[in-house]
C-alpha cells in the first residue's frame, strides 16, 4: 500500500515537473518551411524544416524559441513561428510574390517586391521563403546585367549591376565592371549623345507622357499608372554636370542636355501664374547677366529626374539642394485649368490645378 502511494506521489509530481517545462502541450506551425534549427538560435545550423498546419508536442521553452522532434530529429523552432501573428507575415509574402512574378524587384519605390521581404525579414529574421525570393532576385539583376553588357547595352547593364550590389554582397568583380563600363564611357565620350528637347510650351496629353519618357530613356521611379499617368520605367539617362557661378547666381550646366539651371531652388512656393511672374523678375533684372530665363518645358524638366533618392529624399542631383520636392513645368495639360508638374519627391509626372503651389526651377538653353 505504501509503495502504492508513493508511485502515485512521484507520478502526480512527475506530472507537475512536466507541465511546467511545456510537457504534453501540443503546437501548431503558423508558418511555411520554417526552418529548424540544432540550438536554440539562429547561429545553430538547421537540421530540417516543418511547415503550416503542423503539429508537435512542445518539448522545452528557451529564450523565445522551441524545442521539438521532427520524426526522431531534435530541434529548435523560434517562437513567433507558432505565433498567430504570421497570418501577416503571409499576406506579407504574397503580397511581396505577386510582385516577384512580375519582376517589379526594386522598383518602383511603393510597390516593390524587395522592400516587402525585407519587412518579413525585420519580424522573422529567419524566413527562408523571403531569404530565397531575394537571392533569385539578386541572381536576376546578375544574369540581366552580364547579357546586357555581352551586348554593349552598357547603359542597361550599368542599371542592372548597381541593382544586384543593392541587393547582394560586396562582389568585387561586379565592381570592377562597373568601373570598366565607366572608362569606356570616358573613351566614348565624343559618341554620348546630346539631348535636343522641346523649349516651346505646349499642351500635353497624358498618353504622350509615356511615349515621351520612353523615347528619352527618362526615369520615372514612382507607379502613378494608376493615376492614369505613367507606370515605373528605369531609363538610362545619365549628366555631364558643371557647376558655375555668374556674378552672384549659382548655376548648374548639363552640357547632355545643353541646359543652365538656377541653384539651389528658391524656397518660396507658388501657383502656376505667379510661376510665370517670378520667370519675368528674373529676366527684367537681368539675372547671372541673362534675360532669357523661363519656365522649363515637361521634357527639360523629366530629364532632371535620377533613378534613386540623394542624402535630401529627392529623385534629383544633390547640387539643386532640399528645397524642390515638387515643381512647376511651362506645359498645361489637355484638362482645363490644370498645369503638368515634377514631384521629386515621390519621382512621379502628373498635372495640379493652376491654382495649386509648387516651386519654380529657372532654365536656359546654352548657346
Amino acid at each position: 500500500m505504501r509503495l502504492l502511494l508513493c508511485s502515485i506521489v512521484l507520478s502526480a509530481w512527475g506530472c507537475l515537473l512536466g507541465s511546467q517545462n511545456g510537457y504534453g502541450e501540443s503546437i501548431v506551425i503558423q508558418g511555411e518551411r520554417v526552418n529548424v534549427r540544432s540550438g536554440p538560435g539562429r547561429t545553430f545550423e538547421v537540421v530540417e524544416f516543418v511547415n503550416r498546419d503542423e503539429r508537435f508536442e512542445l518539448l522545452e521553452k528557451q529564450n523565445g524559441w522551441l524545442k521539438i522532434s521532427v520524426e526522431g530529429t531534435l530541434g529548435w523552432i523560434p517562437q513567433k513561428a507558432v505565433d498567430a501573428d504570421n497570418d501577416s507575415l503571409e499576406r506579407l509574402l504574397k503580397e511581396a510574390d505577386n510582385y516577384f512574378f512580375i519582376q517589379q524587384f526594386t522598383t518602383p519605390p511603393e510597390a516593390n517586391a524587395y522592400d516587402l521581404y525585407r519587412e518579413v525579414l525585420q519580424r522573422d529574421p529567419d524566413n527562408s521563403h523571403a531569404l530565397q525570393r531575394i537571392q533569385q532576385m539578386t541572381a536576376t539583376y546578375k544574369r540581366w546585367a552580364d547579357v546586357a553588357y555581352s551586348r554593349h547595352e552598357d547603359e542597361k547593364a550599368k542599371i542592372f549591376y548597381q541593382r544586384y550590389l543593392f541587393l547582394g554582397p560586396d562582389d568585387a568583380s561586379v565592381r570592377q565592371r562597373l568601373e570598366d563600363l565607366a572608362a569606356r564611357t570616358l573613351v566614348l565620350g565624343g559618341a554620348r549623345r546630346k539631348l535636343h528637347l522641346r523649349s516651346r510650351p505646349a499642351t500635353v496629353e497624358s498618353p504622350q507622357l509615356r511615349r515621351m519618357l520612353i523615347h528619352y530613356s527618362f526615369h520615372h521611379p514612382a507607379d502613378w499608372g494608376k493615376f492614369g499617368f505613367s507606370p515605373s520605367i528605369s531609363g538610362a539617362m545619365q549628366h555631364d554636370y558643371v557647376r558655375k557661378d555668374f556674378g552672384d547666381l549659382p548655376v548648374l550646366l548639363d552640357r547632355t542636355t545643353r541646359l543652365m539651371w538656377q541653384r539651389p531652388v528658391g524656397l518660396e512656393e507658388m501657383n502656376w501664374m505667379q510661376s510665370m511672374q517670378h520667370i519675368a523678375h528674373l529676366n527684367a533684372t537681368n539675372a547671372g547677366g541673362f534675360s532669357d530665363w523661363r519656365l522649363p518645358t515637361l521634357e527639360e524638366l523629366a530629364s532632371l529626374m535620377e533613378t534613386r533618392k540623394n542624402e535630401s529624399g529627392l529623385y534629383l542631383s544633390s547640387h539643386f539642394g532640399s528645397a524642390p520636392l515638387w515643381c512647376w513645368s511651362a506645359d498645361q495639360s489637355s484638362e482645363p485649368g490644370k498645369a503638368w508638374f515634377i514631384s521629386f519627391h515621390s519621382g512621379g509626372i502628373g498635372t495640379h490645378a493652376v491654382e495649386d503651389h509648387a516651386f519654380v526651377l529657372a532654365v536656359r538653353s546654352l548657346k
